[in-house]
C-alpha cells in the first residue's frame, strides 16, 4: 500500500527566512513524526547532490530547528523559564 502522506518538495526552502524555517520544520514534524530528521537530513542530502548549495543550506537549518523543536532535555548550562 503507498504512503498516504504527499512527498515533501526538497526544493521550497531555498530562501526562506527564520520563522519560515521554523514553520517549515514544525511542518515537517507533523507529517512525518519520528522520522521529521531523516526526511530533513535526505532533502538536504539530495540537494547537495543536485548542487543546490543554496537549497541543501536552508535544509540544514530546517533540520537544526526539527533537533530543537524534538529535544527533551536542556543543553548543558542551558537556563530553564
Amino acid at each position: 500500500m503507498a504512503d498516504p502522506r504527499p512527498r515533501t518538495n526538497c526544493h521550497e526552502t531555498a530562501m526562506l527566512s527564520e520563522p519560515e524555517i521554523w514553520r517549515a520544520a514544525q511542518g515537517v514534524i507533523n507529517r512525518y513524526g519520528a522520522q521529521a530528521p531523516a526526511v530533513a537530513a535526505k532533502c538536504a542530502h539530495r540537494l547537495f547532490m543536485d548542487n543546490d548549495l543554496d537549497g541543501a543550506a536552508a535544509w540544514r537549518r530546517v533540520l537544526r530547528a526539527i533537533e530543537e523543536l524534538q529535544r527533551m532535555r536542556p543543553k548543558v548550562g542551558e537556563r530553564l523559564n
